[in-house]
């Protein structure tokens, strides 16, 4: 089958034949174009899951450093609780010795009191201190990997 374009010199056209080889010739270009637009999409895809990949990491490593921040300040919270602490139980230390000089025992009960509370306190934050330090621990060795 040809067709025949008829040339327009009003419309500069040109006379164009239509065989079965350039119906063949334009498939094949069309087919090559589909398979080249497929692979720029596939490369696209690639190249996106690895910039996905590469942010991901670096938001993962700067979630570590965020965390370790995190433990380091509540390191620094639980060091100043620790000094009120061990000031309370020294107050309660003074307090018990000036109430047996004095003999007063309702003194010296307050004293216990507050010695037996500053000893609790000391021994939570102690525990908390512990907890504390393992967890920055575990997150230095993840640094490590």
């Amino acid at each position: 089958m040809i067709i025949f374009l008829p040339y327009s010199s009003e419309t500069n056209e040109l006379e164009v034949s239509i065989t079965p080889s350039l119906l063949d010739s334009v498939k094949n270009a069309y087919s090559r174009y589909r398979t080249d637009q497929e692979r720029q999409q596939q490369l696209q895809k690639e190249k996106e899951i690895a910039d996905y990949a590469a942010k991901s990491a670096k938001n993962k490593d700067e979630l570590l450093v965020e965390k370790e921040l995190d433990l380091l300040e509540k390191q620094k919270l639980l060091q100043g609780e620790l000094n009120n602490a061990t000031r309370l139980l020294e107050e309660g230390d003074q307090r018990l010795r000036a109430a047996i000089d004095a003999k007063n025992f309702y003194e010296i009960e307050t004293a216990g009191i507050l010695i037996d509370s500053s000893k609790k306190k000391l021994m939570a934050i102690n525990t908390e201190i512990v907890q504390n330090n393992d967890a920055l621990n575990q997150l230095r060795k993840k640094f490590k990997k």
